[in-house]
């Protein structure tokens, strides 16, 4: 039996930050690198060290053969399940 682990990204304060401040550059610029960093480069990283591809919820990390699985990737959040070893 195959068993998993399950990694969890959640950044909090966002919109906290977003709506006490009026500093349009700074929330533009932060929010540039939350997607950045929960996005773009949870899947670069995946890709390059897993060979998991950009679209890896096409297929169910059960059935796909892949060690990780991105489940959801957006907003400050990300959710990522692997294979144990």
């Amino acid at each position: 039996m195959t068993q998993f682990t399950i990694t969890v990204v959640d950044t909090t304060g966002k919109q906290n930050y977003i709506f006490n401040t009026n500093r349009l550059r700074e929330n533009i610029g932060a929010s540039f690198l939350l997607s950045k960093s929960t996005k773009e480069w949870v899947e670069e990283i995946l890709q390059t060290n897993l060979g998991v591809p950009k679209n890896s919820q096409a297929e169910p990390i059960e059935t796909s053969g892949l060690d990780a699985e991105i489940v959801y990737a957006n907003g400050g959040n990300a959710l990522i399940i692997f294979k144990s070893r």
